[in-house]
């Protein structure tokens, strides 16, 4: 064999099995309950095909799910019962993104479109439309005062709002072109945004002014989270290179880096503030302790058979949610309450 491909080889061996040890210690997770659009269900629906499911949202009492996909349709679910509420149809294109904001008055829905709306969260009437600058909305996120948000889409731009005013947004620049994530700090002090340029800019809403952190991430920056505990601000990043940084914004240094077991990481979340959830283009779902010296996955799961897409904690019924590609949405059950001095998680 040439030297060159034996080396390549040996590298592909290497990596096969730091993934496989890296999972050996993780144990197979089960979710609780699967959400997936039947058939009988695709009302308004352009193609008549069961959608990709690309956001998801729960509001501040915990009792409805939002879904958003490819077939232009938003999607309102109870969640004790699992069953679809309404179907929301304003978007002519995939919708990105969707979000309840913190005071669960509004629902902000945005995508492929250029478009971007605002609902009232218990009638789902359309309050107004937002001026986007004729851009496509990739994601969105609230302060947590509920006076500001702010919206990335595939241009250079991070666009503020201020929901009070309904004025035109402030226009931010960022990093590069290809934005893919946005978040507030729990208490709103900072916000970052990153995407392919693989760097992540922080605005400091206090002083106005921005920083970029230093490069770690090697290729585009698929998601991003700030810690939920207003004053903490750990933030985790990750990407096509498979790496997840975790940060100390202030101090502008990693603190923490895992790699993900295979795929390149397309969502992120804190579950709770000792846990997170991270979710790949490799169908799997992983979850580790951050105060843990282990590098493996306390959980690892390959229910899903697309790329998951978004994950986001609900807090409220203390659950993780998870939609994919393969147009389902899931739900797994958390104990963070018994993640204490030991390396184990009770799931219920």
């Amino acid at each position: 064999m040439p030297l060159h491909k034996l080396h390549l080889f040996s590298a592909v061996l290497l990596f096969s099995l730091f993934s496989f040890l890296n999972l050996a210690a993780a144990v197979e997770w089960k979710s609780e309950k699967t959400l997936r659009i039947t058939p009988e269900q695709l009302q308004n629906s352009p193609d008549g095909k069961i959608p990709v499911v690309v956001g998801i949202s729960v509001n501040l009492k915990g009792d409805r799910l939002v879904t958003v996909g490819d077939d232009h349709i938003t999607r309102i679910w109870s969640l004790p019962s699992g069953k679809i509420e309404k179907h929301i149809s304003d978007q002519s294109d995939w919708v990105r993104c969707a979000k309840f904001s913190p005071n669960g008055k509004y629902l902000v829905t945005g995508g492929m479109d250029q478009n971007m709306y605002c609902y009232n969260s218990q009638t789902f009437e359309q309050l107004f439309p937002f001026e986007t600058g004729g851009n496509t909305v990739r994601a969105i996120a609230f302060s947590s005062d509920n006076e500001r948000m702010a919206m990335v889409g595939y241009d250079n731009i991070l666009r503020l709002y201020r929901l009070s005013h309904r004025r035109l947004p402030i226009q931010m620049l960022t990093n590069g072109e290809d934005q893919r994530c946005v978040a507030f700090s729990a208490d709103g002090r900072y916000l970052a945004s990153a995407g392919r340029s693989g760097i992540i800019r922080i605005f400091d809403m206090a002083t106005n002014t921005h920083f970029d952190l230093p490069k770690r991430h090697t290729r585009r920056i698929n998601a991003l989270a700030f810690s939920p505990t207003k004053g903490d601000y750990s933030l985790i990043t990750g990407g096509d290179d498979q790496k997840i940084y975790v940060w100390s914004v202030e101090n502008r240094t990693v603190t923490k880096e895992f790699t993900y077991p295979s795929g390149k990481v397309s969502a992120l979340t804190f579950c709770g503030t000792d846990l997170i959830a991270a979710g790949s283009s490799n169908n799997s779902l992983s979850v580790w302790r951050l105060n843990s010296t282990r590098q493996e996955p306390l959980y690892y799961s390959q229910e899903h058979t697309g790329t998951i897409a978004e994950l986001i904690w609900d807090e409220v019924n203390h659950q993780l949610i998870s939609c994919s590609f393969d147009t389902t949405v899931k739900i797994w059950k958390i104990d963070t309450d018994s993640v204490g001095m030991t390396d184990t998680i009770l799931l219920r």
